[in-house]
């Protein structure tokens, strides 16, 4: 069947021929992340379970425990399976890749399946003991080593560095590569500060909301600039503007249209 066109395509950017995923795939990463936070507060302000609780709570886990809790279970679910599925790059640096994404489908289901310390006695579940607390904490590092690691080792990545082993050269670095190298290694940073930070503050039972908030939202960054967010972004906002009618049918008509692209057996 011939493919059909919409004045609106493509809505993300092209990836690269050697890319196992999408970059549509990397933006609803991002996307879930930054919506975590603010997601979980307001839900969570809009439905309070004990009038005494801080606004925000203590901690992003601690919504576990609040009106928000499908919203943090949700989120860290939908994050597991786009992790899950996640396959990177198809390169000597692929294991790499699918190794970390499999580490953060791991943290993120333990992170909501084993929650934290309850923020107040009468919270508490029944069947909650101190040791899911500690696979928690354990599991939140893990999942937030992942990120680290994707924003400081992998994304970085230039086709000249990833195929060593095969002998192929890609370009040189141009100024865009350089740019969003750098906003990587940034997030990076900015996580790595933040949930060291944030360990010490939780190792004397202080608030450490805000500092994970930051957190997430460096990862979000990291995987919105790797998806090529913004060029999604004004391609959206032009269509919106110009062609809704069309951008309403191409959105609505993605999978179909996926499935009219594939190769004939």
């Amino acid at each position: 069947m011939a493919k059909r066109e919409h004045p609106t395509d493509p809505l993300f950017y092209e990836p690269e021929a050697d890319d196992l995923s999408t970059h549509r795939h990397r933006v609803i990463i991002g996307v879930l992340g930054a919506a975590l936070p603010a997601l979980v507060g307001v839900v969570g302000w809009l439905r309070p379970v004990d009038a005494t609780l801080p606004v925000p709570m203590d901690s992003i886990s601690a919504y576990y425990y609040s009106g928000a809790v499908a919203i943090f279970t949700g989120i860290l679910a939908c994050l597991t399976v786009y992790f899950v599925t996640y396959d990177g790059y198809n390169n000597g640096d692929r294991w790499k890749d699918r190794a970390a994404a499999l580490i953060a489908a791991i943290g993120a289901t333990c992170v909501a399946l084993f929650p934290t310390y309850a923020p107040t006695r009468p919270l508490e579940l029944p069947w909650w003991n101190k040791g899911l607390a500690i696979v928690h904490l354990l599991a939140a590092g893990a999942l937030f080593g992942a990120f680290i690691f994707f924003a400081l080792f992998l994304f970085p990545k230039t086709r000249k560095e990833t195929d060593k082993k095969t002998g192929k050269k890609g370009p040189a670095l141009d100024a865009d590569k350089r740019r969003r190298n750098l906003i990587y290694r940034a997030c990076g940073v900015v996580m790595l500060v933040c949930v060291v930070w944030a360990g010490i503050r939780a190792y004397f039972r202080q608030p450490i909301f805000w500092l994970e908030a930051v957190a997430l939202e460096a990862f979000a960054l990291s995987w919105l600039v790797k998806g090529r967010a913004a060029w999604t972004a004004k391609k959206v906002l032009s269509a919106a503007g110009r062609h809704p009618g069309q951008l309403a049918a191409q959105v609505l008509d993605v999978k179909q249209r996926s499935e009219t692209k594939r190769p004939e057996d």
